[in-house]
């Protein structure tokens, strides 16, 4: 009888895990609101680079067919598109009231003059991006009212 023998050769193949460790979410976060505009500071995130900046909270405005509207809304700026002249990893962000109606506005799809007041929060996130740095779903900072 001829017999032959079979052999399985298991080869486990490891590859490189990288884990990325999320950025800390920023401490310290304070709002100023003057007439001009929203000043947002925070202490800085070791590593960071940029900085995510969500706004939230409840819009009223006018609709010219139904009347006076409210919704939730979200708007969102970065370091990375400031108009303030600061640097894309400052810790800090000025946004004029025109660019924060502007935003709001463009969320409801309605003209800036149908605002009629937001009541809501900020918050920020710190952002390490770049290729094979992972996602950027980092925590975000306790929220700051906005008009207290």
């Amino acid at each position: 009888m001829n017999t032959r023998r079979l052999s399985v050769v298991l080869m486990v193949v490891c590859l490189p895990v990288v884990l990325i460790a999320a950025l800390a979410a920023p401490t310290g976060l304070t709002v100023t609101v003057d007439p001009n505009a929203i000043v947002l500071d925070w202490n800085d995130v070791p590593g960071a680079v940029k900085y995510s900046v969500d706004i939230e909270g409840t819009a009223a405005y006018t609709d010219p067919n139904l009347g006076e509207l409210t919704a939730e809304v979200e708007v969102s700026f970065g370091t990375r598109d400031r108009t303030d002249g600061g640097l894309m990893g400052d810790s800090n962000l000025t946004i004029t009231i025109d660019e924060f109606e502007a935003a709001l506005a463009a969320a409801l799809g309605v003209d800036p003059g149908a605002l009629i007041s937001f009541e809501g929060s900020a918050e920020v996130k710190a952002l390490d991006p770049g290729k094979g740095k992972g996602p950027q779903n980092n925590p975000f900072s306790d929220p700051a009212p906005l008009f207290p």
